[in-house]
Protein backbone atom coordinates (compact mmCIF):
# COMPACT_ATOMS: atom_id res chain seq x y z
CA UNK A 1 0.00 0.00 0.00
CA UNK A 2 3.13 2.43 0.49
CA UNK A 3 4.86 0.92 -2.56
CA UNK A 4 2.90 2.54 -4.85
CA UNK A 5 2.66 6.12 -3.61
CA UNK A 6 6.35 5.93 -2.60
CA UNK A 7 7.58 5.62 -6.17
CA UNK A 8 5.06 8.51 -7.70
CA UNK A 9 6.62 10.82 -5.45
CA UNK A 10 10.31 9.75 -6.15
CA UNK A 11 9.60 9.65 -9.72
CA UNK A 12 7.48 12.12 -10.70
CA UNK A 13 7.25 14.61 -7.11
CA UNK A 14 3.63 14.10 -6.46
CA UNK A 15 1.87 13.93 -3.65
CA UNK A 16 -0.61 10.87 -3.79
CA UNK A 17 -2.62 9.12 -1.16
CA UNK A 18 -3.10 4.83 -2.01
CA UNK A 19 -6.68 5.32 -1.98
CA UNK A 20 -6.58 7.98 -4.65
CA UNK A 21 -5.24 5.05 -6.48
CA UNK A 22 -8.13 3.01 -8.87
CA UNK A 23 -7.25 -0.72 -9.62
CA UNK A 24 -7.64 -2.13 -12.85
CA UNK A 25 -6.21 -5.30 -12.30
CA UNK A 26 -2.91 -7.37 -12.15
CA UNK A 27 -1.00 -8.24 -15.29
CA UNK A 28 1.28 -11.32 -14.64
CA UNK A 29 4.49 -11.63 -16.74
CA UNK A 30 6.79 -14.51 -17.86
CA UNK A 31 10.25 -13.84 -19.14
CA UNK A 32 12.38 -16.68 -20.26
CA UNK A 33 16.39 -15.32 -19.74
CA UNK A 34 17.98 -18.36 -20.09
CA UNK A 35 16.21 -22.14 -21.15
CA UNK A 36 14.67 -23.48 -17.96
CA UNK A 37 14.49 -20.11 -15.84
CA UNK A 38 11.73 -18.65 -15.79
CA UNK A 39 10.69 -15.09 -13.75
CA UNK A 40 7.67 -14.36 -12.87
CA UNK A 41 6.33 -11.16 -12.77
CA UNK A 42 3.56 -9.74 -11.07
CA UNK A 43 2.44 -6.00 -12.03
CA UNK A 44 -0.97 -4.18 -10.12
CA UNK A 45 -2.22 -1.61 -12.28
CA UNK A 46 -3.44 1.66 -11.00
CA UNK A 47 -5.34 4.48 -12.82
CA UNK A 48 -4.20 8.35 -11.07
CA UNK A 49 -7.62 10.42 -11.94
CA UNK A 50 -6.36 13.97 -11.13
CA UNK A 51 -5.80 16.98 -12.55
CA UNK A 52 -2.65 18.61 -12.73
CA UNK A 53 -0.11 20.44 -15.17
CA UNK A 54 2.84 19.32 -16.86
CA UNK A 55 4.89 21.82 -14.72
CA UNK A 56 3.67 20.14 -11.35
CA UNK A 57 5.85 17.52 -12.01
CA UNK A 58 9.72 17.11 -10.76
CA UNK A 59 11.12 14.17 -13.31
CA UNK A 60 13.57 12.03 -11.43
CA UNK A 61 16.18 12.04 -13.84
CA UNK A 62 17.75 8.75 -12.65
CA UNK A 63 14.39 6.75 -13.20
CA UNK A 64 12.81 8.56 -16.05
CA UNK A 65 14.12 10.34 -19.36
CA UNK A 66 10.57 11.92 -19.82
CA UNK A 67 6.37 11.72 -19.75
CA UNK A 68 4.47 11.71 -22.44
CA UNK A 69 0.53 13.18 -22.70
CA UNK A 70 -1.45 11.67 -25.45
CA UNK A 71 -5.21 11.28 -25.85
CA UNK A 72 -6.80 8.63 -24.81
CA UNK A 73 -8.81 7.83 -27.74
CA UNK A 74 -5.64 8.83 -29.95
CA UNK A 75 -3.29 6.23 -28.55
CA UNK A 76 -6.29 3.26 -28.89
CA UNK A 77 -6.07 4.59 -32.64
CA UNK A 78 -2.25 4.19 -32.27
CA UNK A 79 -1.79 0.94 -30.65
CA UNK A 80 -4.88 -0.35 -32.16
CA UNK A 81 -2.62 0.54 -36.00
CA UNK A 82 -5.93 2.41 -37.03
CA UNK A 83 -3.46 5.42 -37.46
CA UNK A 84 0.44 4.86 -38.29
CA UNK A 85 1.23 8.46 -35.30
CA UNK A 86 0.30 10.47 -33.62
CA UNK A 87 1.88 14.15 -31.95
CA UNK A 88 2.02 13.83 -28.41
CA UNK A 89 3.31 16.59 -25.67
CA UNK A 90 6.39 15.05 -23.91
CA UNK A 91 8.04 16.33 -20.72
CA UNK A 92 11.85 15.22 -20.32
CA UNK A 93 13.69 14.95 -16.96
CA UNK A 94 15.77 17.87 -18.03
CA UNK A 95 12.60 20.30 -18.20
CA UNK A 96 12.19 21.08 -21.61
CA UNK A 97 8.86 20.41 -22.62
CA UNK A 98 8.19 19.48 -26.66
CA UNK A 99 5.08 18.31 -29.21
CA UNK A 100 6.75 15.15 -31.22
CA UNK A 101 5.39 12.60 -33.37
CA UNK A 102 5.30 8.67 -32.12
CA UNK A 103 4.66 5.51 -34.03
CA UNK A 104 3.67 2.17 -31.31
CA UNK A 105 7.35 0.99 -32.99
CA UNK A 106 8.88 3.83 -30.62
CA UNK A 107 7.39 2.00 -27.75
CA UNK A 108 8.89 -0.94 -25.37
CA UNK A 109 7.68 -3.87 -27.33
CA UNK A 110 4.93 -5.64 -25.30
CA UNK A 111 3.62 -9.25 -26.50
CA UNK A 112 0.14 -8.60 -24.96
CA UNK A 113 -1.39 -5.48 -26.26
CA UNK A 114 -0.83 -3.77 -22.56
CA UNK A 115 -0.77 -0.45 -23.72
CA UNK A 116 -3.74 -1.00 -25.70
CA UNK A 117 -5.64 -2.46 -22.77
CA UNK A 118 -4.37 0.25 -20.55
CA UNK A 119 -5.72 2.82 -22.09
CA UNK A 120 -8.71 0.91 -23.47
CA UNK A 121 -9.39 0.44 -19.63
CA UNK A 122 -8.71 4.19 -18.92
CA UNK A 123 -11.94 5.12 -21.35
CA UNK A 124 -13.68 2.56 -19.75
CA UNK A 125 -13.36 5.08 -16.21
CA UNK A 126 -13.66 8.12 -18.05
CA UNK A 127 -17.13 7.17 -18.97
CA UNK A 128 -17.99 5.89 -16.02
CA UNK A 129 -17.42 2.44 -15.76
CA UNK A 130 -16.34 0.78 -13.15
CA UNK A 131 -16.99 -3.13 -12.80
CA UNK A 132 -14.77 -5.47 -14.00
CA UNK A 133 -11.88 -3.50 -15.16
CA UNK A 134 -9.48 -6.11 -15.41
CA UNK A 135 -6.30 -5.93 -17.56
Amino acid sequence: RSAGPREISEELGLTVSFPELVPVGRRVFTYTFEPGILEYEFQDIFLLPRDFEPGELKLQKEELDGVIEMEVEQGIALFSGTIPDIRISLLTSSGSHDLITVAADDFVPCLDDYYLKLLQLARRYLNGERDLMLI
